[in-house]
Formats: structure tokens, C-alpha cells, sequence
């Protein structure tokens, strides 16, 4: 099965949800499944860690706010 999970703050970014799809992202692939999970970023990026593909795209903040 081909599975997508959305995360706005997929590790190392977070903790709490980001922390708890890392799991679950893994844990599918370790099952056999194909596993994609899109969140963001300062830049694009796209790489494989641990089985699971990983997309971060760009997202622009507010003025005067941190990442």
C-alpha cells in the first residue's frame, strides 16, 4: 500500500506529532508499505531516511517570526 502522511513539524523540526508520524511512518515500512511524508521546511528538500520518502517544501512566515 502506497501511504502519505502530512506533518507540518516531521523531526527533527518538533516534537510531540512530528515525533509520533516518524513512528508510525516507520513502522508501515517496516510492514512492507510505501510510505511518503510531506512537510515543511525553509527550502525544498526531498531524501530517504529509515525506508520513508521524505518531501519538505518551502513555506513563508510572517514578518518577524522565527522557523
Amino acid at each position: 500500500m502506497r501511504v502519505l502522511l502530512l506533518n507540518h513539524e516531521y523531526p527533527p523540526l518538533g516534537g510531540g506529532s512530528g515525533v509520533a508520524t516518524q513512528h508510525l511512518a516507520e513502522a508501515l515500512v517496516r510492514l512492507g508499505h510505501e510510505v511518503l511524508v510531506l512537510t515543511t521546511a525553509a527550502q525544498s528538500q526531498r531524501y530517504e531516511e529509515h525506508g520513508v520518502r521524505v518531501t519538505r517544501f518551502p513555506i513563508q512566515l510572517p514578518a518577524g517570526k522565527l522557523a
